[in-house]
């Protein structure tokens, strides 16, 4: 029998900054990823902020392209034990 590893769930997607059209979407887009309220997701995205964090590196490589589509600025970094992936 094959025995398959776990993925390691080590990275981030970080928000840097983003244009002022583009925070509804993001507001919306925290509230979902972090299962948070609308309070907490605006206090979230009123700086540069952690959208998601304990996500594979391709999850966190998803969302970032997912707020690129809003002309966000952001980037996925690696937070824990790189394994195979190296660093971001």
């Amino acid at each position: 029998f094959l025995r398959r590893e776990a993925i390691p769930k080590t990275a981030a997607a970080v928000v840097d900054s983003f244009p002022p059209t583009a925070r509804d979407a993001l507001v919306s887009l925290v509230r979902v990823t972090r299962n948070c309220d609308a309070a907490e997701a605006e206090r979230l995205v009123a700086g540069p902020f952690t959208l998601a964090e304990g996500v594979t590196r391709g999850e966190a490589q998803e969302l970032v392209e997912l707020v690129a589509r809003e002309k966000a600025a952001a980037r996925v970094v690696v937070t824990g034990d790189p394994g195979m992936y190296g660093t971001a």
